[in-house]
């Protein structure tokens, strides 16, 4: 533990050093996102949807000239979605399977924990300093570090594994703005990130797509 804060401080002071020239802006990031399923076909029995989820950690943006800027950061996300069984459905594909002895459905929720590192380039539109809009394309490589799984029902044949595999790497594309005041920057940035290779560990071939608005905020 002392190892792990030692290196916070020595991370936060060299971002104070850099950021009296201005070259780069350091602070704190929130995001809310939806991992939306639109693109994954549906079986007969089961209704993929997507969730709400977040992302929050740290930040920080390099500026090598007046219309560029380079961000990282270091994040902690949420990658979930559910499942909605018709018992119904699978009856009749299965008439005389005694596993499927229920009525109605079931939802099944997998809740996934990732710590997410995304890199991305900005291409600044004005000369205006003070707020200004910019577009980010960058690439995320994210690591999964927890996993819980919910079912409203048990039923024989149900898998708890993750679903995601253990690592996964997407290309995120943004258009955000920045705006400055006296002490911070204030950067909102609506942003989309698409999975470079398949995500599910079996099953889906398609991918979900993970939109979100991040808002940062960034000491001057």
């Amino acid at each position: 533990m002392r190892i792990k804060a030692l290196l916070v401080i020595l991370l936060f002071t060299g971002f104070s050093v850099f950021g009296q020239d201005k070259k780069v802006l350091y602070g704190f990031n929130v995001s809310g996102d939806w991992n939306s399923y639109f693109r994954v076909k549906d079986l007969d029995p089961i209704d993929f949807k997507g969730r709400p989820n977040f992302s929050a950690g740290i930040t920080f943006r390099y500026f090598p000239s007046a219309r560029w800027s380079v961000d990282a950061a270091i994040n902690y996300s949420t990658k979930n979605f559910k499942e909605k069984v018709d018992f119904s459905k699978y009856r009749a594909i299965t008439p005389n399977d005694p596993a499927l002895n229920f009525t109605g459905g079931a939802t099944l929720l997998y809740n996934h924990g990732f710590l997410d590192i995304p890199v991305s380039l900005n291409y600044i539109f004005s000369d205006n300093k003070q707020r200004y809009f910019y577009t980010s394309l960058g690439l995320v490589g994210s690591k999964r570090v927890g996993y819980q799984f919910q079912s409203t029902e048990s039923f024989e044949g149900i898998s708890t594994n993750p679903p995601y595999k253990g690592f996964l790497t997407s290309v995120k594309l943004g258009i955000g703005m920045l705006v400055r005041t006296d002490k911070i920057g204030i950067n909102v940035e609506p942003q989309a990130r698409v999975y470079t290779y398949k995500v599910h560990r079996g099953g889906h071939i398609e991918n979900p797509v993970h939109f979100g608005v991040q808002l940062s905020l960034l000491k001057l």
